[in-house]
């Protein structure tokens, strides 16, 4: 079977190309830690939590913290930050599609955040993440979920970006949006000091907010709040982020 886009992408050229986000992780946590409205001492799952970078800051702030991700790589450089921020964080390499079952009511929240969700091509595949997330929840534990805002996409559209990453590497994204499966497809082009170049597939399903309300209620999760962005401004169409917060109810 052909592997797909995320299994390859979260390489070792993921943090060069993209930046680690360090920089920006204290304030993103402290805004999560304000939404979630959970005190110090709860225990929180990071799903596709990457590098670390909030798994460690909420560590940092007194969380109980368990990360998940199917990138060795990312967890690797997740094991060292904790490491060199002198924080315990548990790190388990894992599909999202598969939080184990396990872990069935063992945390008092979840987040999955930086448009972590919406990789797979059907619906239900992306709705099955939704519910191993609930069925690792508390009773009354709530779930952020961050995504890149689909009305935002489609009111600033462009199909070719040109930018310069960190240390002079050169990136160009080609995009297109196919409006009947509400999914953005882009190939982005990176070219490196040396003059090679890493060509990179991305596919993810963007959702309306009435898709995630119906899909969360499905699961009985109730959404509770949703912003714009990590400030915690009203959500719009012009809003860039799209920040919902939801509860477990049954």
């Amino acid at each position: 079977m052909a592997r797909q886009w995320f299994e390859e992408y979260f390489d070792e050229w993921y943090l060069p190309t993209h930046g680690d986000g360090l920089e920006r992780a204290p304030a993103e946590a402290e805004s999560i830690c304000r939404l979630l409205n959970l005190p110090p001492g709860s225990a929180i799952l990071d799903l596709a939590c990457g590098h670390g970078r909030h798994a460690v800051e909420l560590a940092l702030r007194g969380y109980q913290v368990t990360g998940l991700d199917l990138s060795r790589v990312l967890l690797g450089k997740a094991e060292e930050l904790a490491r060199a921020r002198g924080v315990k964080v548990e790190l388990v390499e894992e599909d999202m599609r598969r939080v184990p079952e396990t872990w069935a009511a063992r945390f008092d929240g979840a987040i999955s955040v930086f448009t972590a969700w919406g990789y797979f091509q059907k619906d239900e595949e992306n709705e099955r993440v939704v519910e191993g997330i609930v069925r690792s929840l508390k009773l009354g534990g709530r779930f952020l979920l961050d995504v890149i805002n689909r009305e935002w996409v489609i009111r600033h559209f462009r199909d070719t970006q040109w930018s310069e990453e960190a240390d002079g590497i050169l990136a160009l994204e080609r995009v297109t949006f196919d409006l009947r499966k509400s999914r953005s497809e882009s190939v982005r082009t990176f070219v490196l000091p040396d003059g090679r170049r890493l060509v990179r597939p991305v596919s993810v399903r963007l959702f309306t907010l009435a898709e995630v309300d119906a899909m969360f209620a499905r699961h009985h999760l109730e959404t509770k709040d949703v912003y714009g962005g990590w400030s915690g401004e009203a959500y719009t169409m012009d809003s860039r982020r799209m920040i919902v917060v939801a509860e477990r109810m049954k």
